[in-house]
């Protein structure tokens, strides 16, 4: 199962310097993560997407299957 701590450390370090911050990881049986995510100034789809890529891209689909939503 994918540690809740991991993605929130990735979506933290990902976030350093933006006005962007994690309100909230969780990740549920059968590796369903639930990112909330709100900025300082307005939450965007673009904010949502940026972080979802990134937070796929860490990790290799043939080794961790999961479903990912990224919200605010």
């Amino acid at each position: 199962m994918i540690n809740a701590k991991k993605i929130r450390q990735l979506a933290e370090d990902f976030l350093e310097g933006s006005p962007g911050f994690i309100v909230d990881v969780k990740v549920a049986s059968g590796n369903v993560i639930r990112i909330a995510l709100e900025n300082d100034d307005r939450t965007s789809i673009t904010d949502c997407v940026e972080l979802s890529r990134h937070i796929e891209g860490s990790f290799d689909r043939e080794e961790e299957d999961f479903s990912l939503d990224v919200g605010s």
